[in-house]
């Protein structure tokens, strides 16, 4: 059984599923799609990454709630405000904490579910430690570099395709009670959450 790990940038792929007005089940896709054990996976650790809006501080908490429930452990942080927006990093967290599961968890296989560049020296350093590295994201919107770097992509266009079938329709706007008030929060500040400006030192690395 090869241990798992999966790491996600959620403002990265929310953006990339608002774009393309669509709703991704977190809960399936952790448990049904990137780790199965049917196929001989086993999954040791998940951790999502939420950024905050600071005039908003409650308005995700129905997402958060949702990503614990489908099995992450969700860290969120409080971004600072930008003129109309706000500015939030997560990408130092990420990277100490995919760090450490390196050395405590000693895992087979790291899923990163994101589409950001700047997780490429990462993604070297790991593969340079006999970790095998998946990308998980949406072709237009992932890095090719990211892509190319990795052991191999996971395309989630492919999967949301797979998984729903040609029933998509449905799943383009979802309206029950648990959800709604967050995902019109995040529609309105998402923009504004830049979440990319830190590039990677790891160890080892000049």
């Amino acid at each position: 059984m090869q241990k798992v790990v999966v790491f996600m940038d959620f403002a990265n792929i929310e953006g990339a599923t608002r774009d393309q007005r669509i709703r991704i089940d977190y809960t399936h896709l952790l448990n049904e799609y990137l780790v199965n054990q049917n196929e001989g996976r086993a999954l040791q650790a998940a951790s999502a990454y939420v950024p905050i809006d600071p005039r908003n501080e409650h308005g995700r908490d129905a997402l958060i709630k949702r990503l614990w429930k489908a099995g992450f452990v969700v860290k969120s942080k409080i971004g600072t405000p930008a003129r109309d927006t706000y500015k939030c990093n997560l990408d130092v967290e990420m990277v100490m904490d995919i760090m450490k599961s390196i050395y405590e968890i000693k895992p087979d296989i790291l899923v990163l579910i994101s589409g950001d560049v700047d997780f490429v020296p990462m993604i070297l350093e790991l593969r340079n430690s006999g970790i095998y590295v998946e990308v998980a994201g949406f072709t237009n919107t992932t890095s090719s570099l990211l892509r190319e770097r990795a052991n191999s992509f996971i395309d989630l266009g492919v999967y949301y395709d797979e998984y729903y079938g040609n029933d998509n329709s449905t799943q383009v706007v979802e309206n029950d009670s648990d959800n709604q008030e967050d995902d019109n929060q995040d529609t309105e500040n998402h923009e504004g959450c830049q979440n990319n400006e830190i590039k990677f030192k790891l160890p080892g690395q000049q």
